[in-house]
């Protein structure tokens, strides 16, 4: 079945679960795909990809701090994008 594959992929390392929604789980492509987080549109649905080396730094810290060893983390911004929100202006 299509849930076995995407199981099996996500096990092989060739996919990562991105975002948890509404209508369930969004996969992409890990191979040859750097880091990134992501921004979500409450709205209209519009995902953004971002990277930010000041958040990967104030993580490292905050794990240093702690004494623990990250390895992977996921940030997820839910809100609302500049074109949904310009339409919610009166």
């Amino acid at each position: 079945s299509v849930y076995r594959t995407l199981n099996l992929l996500y096990e092989s390392g060739l996919i990562e679960k991105a975002l948890k929604t509404d209508h369930g789980t969004l996969y992409e492509k890990s191979l040859g795909h750097g880091h990134h987080d992501h921004m979500m549109c409450i709205q209209c649905g519009r995902i953004f990809e971002f990277y930010s080396e000041e958040l990967e730094k104030l993580q490292e810290s905050l794990c240093s701090k702690q004494g623990f060893e990250g390895k992977s983390h996921s940030l997820e911004i839910k809100g609302y994008c500049q074109r949904c929100r310009k339409k919610k202006k009166p």
